[in-house]
This record gives structure tokens, sequence and C-alpha cells, in this order.
């Protein structure tokens, strides 16, 4: 018992200190000299007592996403091996590629039980709230958090990161919820990932919406009348306020040029060249393209997307991957979220689509979705779950491993594990 209770606390530690971005907030200013290495260094020492536990050395140590992370530090030391001059910033890029991955199987182990699970969706649950509220106090107080005006980010600094961790959180957290509230969860986070502004970030929380009713997260018909009613409220009182909270913002520089920028291309795709930062953003994904095109089999080397073409990322994670290792770069990411989603059954499916939906789509907006912790967690806790739903099915007799927090009946387990519609 006491080994779950500690399991279940670095569930939650995890989410509190990665999914949030605390770990890499408290290392850009002054709050801490701790790199977030670092932190993870620590988490791994805390988490050695569960690599011995039956279940990692039984199954969980050799699932796909295990296997992802092992071929794919093999692959990068392989190809730097074979660099003529491998540069500064290839060993460097290796080193994070290793950290990365040691990232993903130290959290594996954490996870590895339904009741740590739970705990982390709860913690992810919070951390949702806690992003939003950020966001909102930014909007009035910009530059409080993020380093661009008019543009919400929290600890994520970057406002495109702030906007996905909402929609992966929205996606793990809405199911913790009872129906009638996960609308309104919904409607929430929406509106924290709406004030960064960030188009892939919006686009993915449409179509993620949309992915949770259709497969049953989200039951319209359950929560339709609390979502919808608080929606009605809040756009009446835009429509009535709208002028002096427009007024407001303008003094406040939160509606500025780069912000009007982004919505009016959001609204008319026709627009979309008048975008300052979408048009540097294609003459980048050009320039990479034509990287690839020098050599598609084998690509340039280990971090040859950071030292090309003006030395700016893609912002693309498939492209930086393909100009690195070539046509193959491409399934990469693809490959890391299949492994996560293997096999995935019962309740554990509904947010795996949707999951592996935003995750492939956001390597279409950015080059780090290897690198950034939120993302890696979730699609560490979401191998974790594809485990667990998967070994639900075999091994019901499990049932009085779970929290007596968490329904603590065989029909809480049962429902857990999908065999049943949830209420």
């Amino acid at each position: 018992m006491s080994a779950n209770y500690y399991r279940r606390a670095l569930a939650v530690a995890a989410v509190l200190v990665f999914f949030t971005n605390f770990s890499v907030y408290v290392s850009l200013g002054e709050i801490a000299r701790v790199s977030p290495w670092h932190i993870i260094l620590i988490f791994g020492a805390a988490a050695i007592p569960l690599f011995f536990s039956r279940e990692y050395l039984s199954s969980v140590g050799r699932t796909p996403v295990a296997y992802w992370c092992y071929g794919f530090v093999l692959m990068s030391g392989v190809w730097l091996l074979f660099q003529r001059s491998p540069s500064e910033a290839s060993w460097q890029e290796l080193r994070i590629r290793v950290l990365s991955s040691l990232f993903l199987l130290i959290l594996l182990p954490i996870f590895a039980e339904p009741d740590a699970q739970i705990w982390a969706r709860r913690a992810i649950l919070a951390a949702v709230f806690i992003a939003v509220s950020f966001d909102v106090y930014e909007m009035f107080h910009p530059l409080a958090f993020s380093v661009v005006a008019g543009r919400s980010a929290g600890l994520y600094v970057n406002s495109n990161q702030a906007g996905a961790a909402l929609v992966l959180g929205l996606i793990f957290g809405a199911g913790i919820l009872p129906q009638r509230y996960r609308l309104l969860f919904a409607l929430i986070a929406g509106a924290g990932v709406f004030l960064t502004v960030s188009r892939g970030a919006i686009l993915g929380w449409l179509v993620s919406v949309v992915i949770l009713i259709k497969s049953g997260e989200i039951n319209l018909k359950r929560s339709l009348a609390i979502g919808g009613a608080v929606l009605v409220i809040v756009t009446f009182l835009l429509m009535t306020q709208w002028n002096s909270l427009q007024n407001q913002l303008m003094d406040l520089g939160v509606l500025n040029k780069d912000v009007a920028q982004r919505i009016e291309g959001f609204l008319d795709f026709r627009d979309f060249d008048a975008d300052e930062s979408a048009v540097r953003r294609k003459e980048i994904a050009r320039g990479a393209w034509g990287m690839f095109s020098n050599s598609p089999i084998v690509g340039n080397g280990v971090a040859a997307s950071l030292e090309g073409y003006c030395e700016v990322p893609s912002h693309n994670e498939y492209l930086s991957l393909m100009v690195d290792h070539g046509l193959g770069g491409f399934f990469i990411l693809p490959l890391l979220v299949l492994g996560a989603a293997w096999r995935v059954k019962g309740q554990a499916s509904r947010i795996a689509k949707a999951a592996s939906f935003f995750v492939l789509f956001w390597g279409l907006f950015s080059h780090n979705v290897l690198t950034e912790h939120y993302i890696l967690l979730t699609i560490s806790l979401l191998a974790a779950m594809s485990k667990s739903s998967r070994a639900c099915r075999r091994e019901p007799e499990r049932v009085g491993h779970l929290s007596p927090v968490f329904f603590s009946t065989e029909a809480g387990y049962v429902r857990y594990c999908g065999l049943s519609q949830s209420k």
C-alpha cells in the first residue's frame, strides 16, 4: 500500500512540475539556478525503486514507447557517428535527445498503475485551471510571464506552448469530471487557448473537442445545459461590454498589430499572407525543404535543421527530422504516437484518439514536440494507460489495487477499463 501512495505522489509531483512547465520557468529567472534536466534526474533517482517493481520488469520496460526511446537514441548516435565533423550544436542535440528519451523512460514506471494515472489526470485537471488563471491575469498585465505583449502564456512563457498544453490538458482532464461539467471544462480550456492567440492551438482545440464529442468523452446531451448556459452568459457580457473592454485592452497594449494580424489571418485565410509571422514561417519552411531535397535519403546529420537556413528552425517537427535524417525522419513522431496508443482499449481509447491527433497535428506547428516536457509527459501517461487498458481485459481480479478515492469498487475499475459507458 505504501508503494501505491509513493507512486501516486510521484505522479502528481511530475504533473505539477513538468506539465505546468514550472521546471523550465524557474530556470529562466532568478527563482532558481537549477536546470530542468537536473530536476528530471532528481525524479529519476526518486523513481529508482519503481524500476525494480514487478510491473516494470514484466512489461512496462518493454512497451513500444520504451523501444522507441532506445531506437531514437541509437539512430541519433549512428547518424552523429558518420557525420564528417559534428558541430557543438550536433552534440548538444544528441544530449537533448538522450535526456528526452530518459524522461519518457523515467515516467513510464511512475504512471504504470491505474491509481497513479487517475491522480496524474486529476493533477492535469488542476494544472489547466491554474494555466487559464495565469492567462487571464496576463491579459490585463501584459508581459507578466511571456515575452510577447498581447499573447498570454503563463509559466510556459511561449504562447504557442501554453495553448498546446491547454489542449492536452483538456484531453486528459475532461474524463475526470462528471459528464455534466465536461463541456464547461472544454470551454474554460478553450478560453485560455484563445488568449494565447496561437493559430495552431486554436485549430487543435476545435478539432479535439469534436473528437471528444464524437467518441463520447464529452456527451452533449448531459453537459450542454451547464456549458451552454455559461457560453450564452459570457457571450452576452462580451457583446454588451466589448467597447469598454476593447479600449482597456488597447490601452494596455494587448490588442496590438501582431495580435490583430493573427486574428485577421485566422478569420480570413485570404489575408493569411498579410501576417508577418506566417510569411516568415513559410520562407523558413521553404528553405528547410530545400535542405531536405539536397539529401533526401540519409539527411544532413543531427542538428542540421538547427544550423541550416538562416539558422532558424523550421517550426515543423516532421520537416526538421527529415532535414536531419532524410525521408525516414518523417516517421519518427508518428511511430512514437503509435507506440503510446498501441492496442489501447476502453475509455483510454477515447483519450488516445484526441491525444494522438493533436500531437501529430502539433508537429506541423512546432519543431520542439520531442523536447517539450508537457508533451512527453502526456505521451508517457498515454502509453501507461494503454498498457493498463489491455491488462484490464486480462486481469479483472486486480480491482483491489485501486485507491478507495477512485470509486473503490469493481464497478469503478470496470468503468476505468472502459468495459461500460461513463455515467
